[in-house]
């Protein structure tokens, strides 16, 4: 099965961050980019990046494993510029190296006392993800997780949604949950202090065109339509897929190869054509 990401505390934010306009989206100081690593199902670790060569070192490790085919490791492998944070450690907490850590959610605080984890102060940081806003939206997780599982509710295991306690909570709720643990307090804000990064929100960040001009890319867009149109219609069907209006700019039939174009989405219809082909 292929790798995923999914929800965690950095990547809901960027979600939300970056589906707001610019304007709003410079109003936000400092934020973080990471990406929840799985396989399958499983947690395997989250990866949060201290700078944008750490958000390179997240996407290339994700993009490998996804154009290979091979399953991610479950120990992540050595990053220069990255925080991992694990929650079922792939090997003895005093072999972690200095970037990774282990998270412990709220609802874990009172077990500490009879972990052994106890020991290791400075290695232990807050894990408290963000899936949903309130109930209803964990209700709504629960359905959505169904559909894809592809069985009633009543089959859905724990282990194959998010926990109802996956929210954000008001500011100082955390502090006071893990009030008697100041070591792990420290340790995530000193996460959240030496990441940072210089990308600026704007879509230019992806792929501005796929055959390196925006004109070519209308052309290759309207000539695959097309091809589209006539391996559905057939060749005797030339009313059905109007190719006499391809070049008709009073054509309102190809209209969707031009809105296409018109909001700069050519590179993005082209760049998953060539992934499905």
């Amino acid at each position: 099965m292929a790798p995923s990401v999914s929800s965690c505390p950095i990547s809901i934010i960027l979600q939300r961050l970056f589906s707001l306009s610019e304007p709003v989206v410079s109003k936000v100081s400092n934020p973080y980019f990471g990406i929840e690593f799985r396989q399958d199902n499983e947690f395997l670790y989250l990866g949060i990046a201290r700078n944008d060569e750490g958000w390179r070192e997240l996407c290339s490790l994700l993009t490998e494993s996804s154009l290979t085919g091979e399953p991610l490791p479950k120990e992540a492998p050595e990053l220069q510029h990255c925080y991992i944070i694990y929650r079922k450690l792939p090997k003895g907490v005093e072999l972690l190296r200095e970037y990774e850590y282990a998270g412990v959610r709220p609802e874990e605080v009172n077990h500490l006392y009879s972990s052994y984890l106890k020991n290791y102060p400075d290695k232990l940081v807050i894990f408290s993800p963000v899936t949903f806003v309130d109930q209803d939206g964990f209700k709504a997780h629960k359905l959505l997780r169904c559909i894809d599982l592809n069985i009633v509710i009543g089959k859905l295991d724990a282990k194959d949604c998010a926990k109802s306690s996956e929210i954000f909570y008001p500011k100082g709720h955390l502090e006071n949950v893990f009030q008697q643990y100041p070591h792990i307090i420290a340790n995530t804000q000193h996460i959240l202090d030496t990441c940072h990064t210089e990308m600026e929100a704007s879509k230019f960040h992806n792929r501005r065109t796929f055959t390196g001009d925006e004109t070519d890319d209308f052309k290759l867009l309207t000539k695959l339509a097309t091809s589209g149109c006539k391996k559905r219609f057939g060749e005797k069907h030339k009313k059905r897929w109007n190719v006499h209006c391809v070049s008709s700019k009073s054509s309102s039939k190809w209209d969707f190869a031009l809105t296409f174009s018109s909001l700069g989405t050519s590179s993005d219809t082209h760049i998953r054509w060539d992934i499905f082909m």
